[in-house]
């Protein structure tokens, strides 16, 4: 798997080929709710604006297993 790929894309690509990835309602809120069931940080909240189509909310997580999550949702934009 992956043998034309230098060794450290070959690691990255291993890591964010194993990530579940979670559309919620309420980032910030989901977020409490895996750390208070013993996940962990990977990473922070993030937002960034993608034209067209929204904001985009997301973060990096991992379950108490040690399995990476993603958690995000669009606040998608409406054009009238």
């Amino acid at each position: 798997m992956f043998t034309n790929f230098p060794q450290n894309l070959k690691s990255m690509l291993l890591i964010f080929s194993r990530i579940i990835a979670f559309e919620v309602d309420d980032v910030h809120k989901a977020t409490q709710e895996v750390l208070q069931h013993g996940g962990t940080k990977v990473g922070e909240i993030t937002s960034a604006e993608i034209e067209g189509v929204g904001l985009l909310t997301f973060i990096y997580l991992t379950d108490p297993e040690g399995n990476i999550i993603e958690i995000f949702s669009y606040a998608l934009d409406v054009y009238v």
